[in-house]
């Protein structure tokens, strides 16, 4: 289990990658048949969109996705992941 807080929107993008690039790393290092769960406040606003559904379904508060949640929707559909409890942009992703 991991537990983080990553940048606001404001931040540049170079410190988001960053961070993202360290979790996939994190991610990687755990064997398959281990459970994956991280979590923490990370920021982001995902919509409602149908392209988004593999990653976090379609109950989600927020109409459009922001950058920090395209980054985290990206992460979840590599690591085959889904994200959990994201109405306050505060995720669980297991």
């Amino acid at each position: 289990m991991n537990q983080l807080h990553t940048p606001t929107a404001e931040k540049d993008e170079v410190a988001k990658k960053e961070l993202y690039s360290f979790l996939e790393k994190v991610c990687e290092a755990v064997p398959n048949y281990n459970m994956k769960t991280v979590l923490g406040d990370f920021n982001t606003e995902v919509g409602k969109k149908s392209y988004l559904y593999p990653a976090c379904g379609g109950h989600n508060l927020y109409n459009e996705t922001n950058d920090n949640g395209k980054l985290m929707v990206n992460f979840a559909l590599e690591e085959t992941v889904s994200i959990y409890g994201h109405s306050q942009g505060k995720l669980a992703i297991t």
